[in-house]
């Protein structure tokens, strides 16, 4: 099923029509292939091969809904042939009169596809046809109904098809109301100021805030439906969190709080996160996804390295200080530090005695300035 979902930028009512006609043609063409051969053995070869003609236009449809993004057109030919086939069928009738219940599905499969609005305009439709199949039947064999059925169909006919109306009004305003809570939902998620993320129990993000897409360097909704391990977790260390990952969705370990490591995003920049975690169970209390937060500390980490080679760097230059100082020479008479005259490069300092003993604190200061300069 997800190859008839793998385009980006489709809305959910389309991913929802796809799943629709996905499972209503994976349906329809085997019961086809059955009905053909059935017939084929009843020596009805024309119904039979009306059948075939039928089964094979809905496998290229199958086949062509995995190749294009646009699916309405998909489902205006479907929805052709499925009208074409009850026609047949309506005026090909079968002696019991079974044959006609296959109408009442028209709109119940119409409604489902495209709405209020142009499954009104498929349902009058088809329904004006049938009319005119059933009072003015346009070949010699067509079928003759009794006057009883001419009355029972429309009348049925109608009822069904305003109550496929009725369930579509209520799923559509449902689905208004979900959309409207989601977009509000989403927006408390984008004020956050770190990443929100929600995987399911197969890795595929299905939730992510814009701090979350800045981040990961892509466009809002571009992220969704992506495998969090495959396209956004280094290669040297994904198989460990994958394992893990794994563990938890076994229930066979509890999640760590709090845990940091690099991720990749969509231009290939390597960023550290620090992330906070919980899973998510449903009504059973299995584990199906994980929620988790997700902090960028890319410039903190960068400032505690320099923080600790400035740390080090310093350490050292106080020590050759100290050093430096425990070398130099005393004078005999006053026992006080001879003073320093001329100071030349880290690896070389000259000394000349002099009457005056009250610079030696200047060198050690003009030293220690040096090494400061020289190392940060």
């Amino acid at each position: 099923m997800k190859n008839f979902l793998k385009f980006q930028n489709i809305d959910e009512e389309d991913k929802r029509r796809r799943v629709l006609i996905s499972i209503f043609l994976l349906f329809g063409i085997p019961t086809l292939l059955i009905f053909a051969l059935f017939h084929f053995l009843k020596s009805n070869y024309s119904t039979s091969f009306v059948d075939i003609l039928g089964c094979f236009a809905f496998s290229i449809c199958l086949v062509r809904l995995q190749n294009i993004p646009d699916s309405r057109s998909i489902f205006r030919f479907v929805s052709t042939i499925f009208a074409a086939l009850l026609l047949y069928l309506l005026m090909s009738e079968s002696k019991d009169g079974s044959t006609i219940l296959w109408m009442y599905t028209f709109p119940i499969v119409i409604f489902l596809l495209f709405g209020k609005k142009e499954g009104l305009f498929w349902t009058t439709s088809m329904f004006l046809l049938a009319m005119l199949v059933m009072f003015f039947p346009p070949f010699p064999h067509t079928f003759h109904y009794d006057v009883g059925t001419k009355i029972r169909f429309p009348i049925s006919y109608i009822l069904v098809s305003l109550f496929s109306y009725y369930i579509e009004a209520i799923r559509l305003r449902m689905h208004i109301a979900l959309m409207k809570e989601e977009k509000k939902s989403q927006k408390y998620l984008d004020v956050a100021g770190v990443m929100l993320t929600v995987l399911d129990s197969n890795g595929e993000i299905t939730l992510i805030n814009q701090k979350g897409c800045d981040i990961l360097e892509m466009n809002d909704g571009e992220a969704i439906g992506k495998n969090w391990f495959g396209h956004f977790i280094s290669q040297d260390i994904v198989d460990e969190i994958k394992g893990v990952f794994d563990q938890l969705m076994a229930g066979e370990i509890e999640p760590v709080e709090y845990y940091e490591n690099p991720i990749n995003t969509k231009n290939g920049n390597e960023r550290n996160l620090a992330f906070h975690n919980t899973v998510l169970t449903d009504e059973e209390g299995i584990v199906n996804g994980i929620i988790f937060s997700g902090d960028d500390i890319t410039d903190r980490k960068l400032l505690e390295v320099e923080r600790e080679k400035l740390i080090v760097k310093l350490t050292k230059a106080v020590n050759e200080i100290q050093t430096l100082r425990g070398i130099l020479p005393i004078c005999s008479s006053c026992k006080k530090y001879v003073t320093i005259m001329a100071i030349g490069t880290r690896s070389r300092v000259i000394f000349k005695n002099t009457p005056k003993h009250n610079l030696a604190t200047v060198y050690v200061q003009i030293v220690l300035k040096n090494y400061i300069q020289n190392w940060i």
